[in-house]
């Protein structure tokens, strides 16, 4: 299982590099214009544990259509089995501050990537941002987190996965 899940992040997050990431599923608007600002995946073992973070800078007309609609509340995608939280206007919640931190909290020796989760952090505090997070618990254990951070100021989309 953990062995196709780390064949899923590769190809997903090599995929990321070419213009042919969808973000519709993601923001919940159509013909999202993006550029793609920077992507990183770590691997801790081959057993599939890892960490990966693709930053995305939204044009003004996607970031003006993400504001001003009701749908953003039905998205991301729902991801079976995972307990899901739609865009939700920053200052984070405290009961999904164990699930952030799992997120964010994880070391990466490359200093964007801890600039990047600096930001993700400063985003979550914030009330200019719109925050989503899917997560799976296994035994009382987060075992799986997709966190995506939306700053509506800068335009840039911020999208986390972490598989612990």
């Amino acid at each position: 299982m953990k062995k196709q899940i780390l064949v899923i992040m590769i190809i997903f997050f090599f995929s990321c590099t070419t213009t042919e990431v969808k973000l519709e599923p993601i923001l919940g608007v159509k013909d999202v214009i993006f550029n793609m600002e920077f992507s990183n995946v770590d691997y801790l073992s081959m057993s599939g544990e890892g960490f990966s973070i693709s930053i995305y800078d939204i044009s003004t007309k996607s970031t003006k259509d993400f504001l001003n609609s009701n749908e953003k509340l039905n998205y991301p995608e729902y991801k079976e089995g995972f307990k899901h939280i739609s865009w939700t206007k920053a200052p984070l919640k405290n009961e999904l501050k164990e699930v952030i931190n799992l997120s964010v909290g994880y070391y990466s020796r490359n200093d964007k990537v801890q600039n990047y989760q600096s930001e993700i952090k400063k985003n979550l505090e914030g009330t200019d941002s719109y925050y989503a997070v899917d997560y799976k618990e296994e035994e009382n254990n987060i075992i799986e987190i997709y966190l995506y951070v939306f700053d509506s100021e800068t335009r840039k989309l911020y999208c986390v996965y972490n598989n612990v």
